[in-house]
């Protein structure tokens, strides 16, 4: 509602879109699809940064921020 306001501490902030973690997905193919990188991916999923091996599992929500000026063929 008002962008140049104070954030208060527990404030939930969207910074990119929430992905639906699939059936098959893994984070090389969620990295691909988006045009991200794996340490953006992580940076901005804590939860998956501090497992072993990267690990998603279905249904799990992945804040994506995409390169926009990624192009992939």
């Amino acid at each position: 509602v008002n962008p140049d306001g104070e954030l208060m501490g527990g404030s939930i902030v969207s910074t990119g879109h929430i992905y639906s973690v699939a059936d098959g997905d893994v984070l090389d193919w969620v990295v691909r699809k988006f045009g991200s990188s794996r340490e953006q991916i992580l940076a901005h999923n804590y939860d998956v940064a501090s497992s072993d091996m990267d690990r998603i599992g279905i249904g799990q929500p992945l804040c994506i921020i995409p390169n926009s000026c990624a192009t992939h063929v």
